[in-house]
């Protein structure tokens, strides 16, 4: 299947404790994420997923984009639930997210279980933002919101070009998030086209195999490409000879220098260093 860039956001506002959707929306929402995580590494062996909490303090990348399964654990360490959802911010995060990358078909997975606070017309243009930069984004709403419905159709009516966004109004029918999303989102044949976690004729084990092998000839690859880079910053041209110093706008920058701190602090976070420095030295007297 086609090899994709895929960023998954989550809802991880105040709305996410309600349950009327078993256990919880909040809950739920792993659970169905974590199979996209899952179905698209296992799909296509270069494909990268990257995951965004849309609640709290300010939005941050959980994960950035990688191959590894492994990293959806870290993705359930860090996620709390706190604050309001932050559709826009979140959206523009993630298509700074997908921006360098070399990969030609992007996409963004947004789950959305409280009410979207900004106006039609932010919302129209942050639609027409990802649509200019090629990115094809799926919607769950699983809020139960009806003024939501007609925000969600906007958005979902101005991005999707060529028929190949989703959009998803959650029911509240006993059935699972995660077969929902996956009857509706990925049998359709619009969604990056990857396999069923599911499916006992799909081999993971091999596709896993392959992908640790690609991985391997990727980071000779990448050793050079950064090589290249490099010297082509020395000489302040791009990799093709052309003059690299194209204008950032301030949208863009503000953006990018919150990933980069959201990275960082993901980074801290995740070395085991801190634990012994954090730690009490008093803890070591007897």
């Amino acid at each position: 299947m086609v090899k994709e860039a895929a960023v998954i956001i989550l809802d991880n506002s105040e709305y996410s404790r309600n349950e009327d959707i078993y256990p919880s929306r909040f809950e739920a929402q792993l659970d169905a994420a974590e199979y996209i995580f899952s179905a698209k590494l296992s799909d296509n062996a270069e494909t990268n997923v990257a995951v965004v909490s849309g609640a709290g303090n300010s939005v941050s990348v959980l994960t950035s984009l990688t191959a590894q399964r492994s990293a959806f654990g870290r993705v359930k360490d860090r996620l709390e639930i706190e604050g309001t959802f932050s559709f826009v911010l979140a959206l523009n995060i993630s298509r700074m997210v997908l921006k360098n990358t070399p990969i030609s078909s992007k996409r963004v997975i947004v789950f959305i279980s409280g009410p979207l606070t900004e106006d039609e017309i932010t919302i129209e243009s942050v639609a027409k933002k990802m649509r200019k930069n090629n990115i094809c984004v799926d919607l769950v709403d699983l809020s139960g919101i009806k003024e939501n419905e007609r925000k969600v159709e906007l958005f979902h009516n101005t991005v999707n070009k060529d028929q190949t966004s989703n959009l998803l109004i959650v029911e509240t029918n006993g059935e699972t998030l995660r077969n929902q999303v996956r009857t509706a989102l990925f049998t359709s044949g619009r969604s990056g086209g990857f396999g069923d976690l599911d499916d006992p004729t799909v081999d993971h084990e091999l596709a896993e195999a392959i992908r640790l092998s690609l991985q391997e000839v990727g980071g000779a690859s990448a050793n050079a490409d950064s090589q290249q880079g490099a010297n082509a910053q020395a000489s302040g041209t791009g990799p093709d000879g052309n003059n690299a110093n194209i204008e950032e706008s301030e949208e863009d920058r503000d953006i990018r220098l919150a990933i980069e701190m959201s990275l960082r602090e993901s980074a801290a976070q995740n070395d085991p260093q801190n634990d012994s420095k954090n730690k009490d030295p008093r803890s070591n007297d007897q």
